[in-house]
């Protein structure tokens, strides 16, 4: 489907469209999900025993403020940690 195509589309049928994709998403984003499953079956197949498990999101390219994101809520869920550690 082009651009063009849902710019022409009735309200109806894009809210169609719309519900659709919510039980069943399509493009590249469900593409490169589907391509990351495989990645990590391959990789977790193959890691050694101490290494922890990867998941086909690790796969997923992530824009640098979706990364900046993933990194702020690593760093409060450590200090969250510590700070229960301490408490204990």
């Amino acid at each position: 489907m082009l651009p063009s195509d849902v710019d022409a589309m009735g309200y109806n049928d894009f809210a169609r469209l719309a519900d659709y994709y919510q039980c069943e998403p399509f493009g590249p984003i469900r593409d490169n999900l589907h391509s990351g499953f495989v990645a990590a079956a391959i990789c977790n197949a193959n890691r050694g025993k101490n290494t922890k498990p990867i998941s086909a999101s690790d796969f997923i390219l992530k824009t640098r403020a979706e990364q900046a994101m993933e990194r702020n809520k690593a760093f409060v869920a450590a200090l969250d940690a510590l700070a229960r550690k301490k408490d204990a």
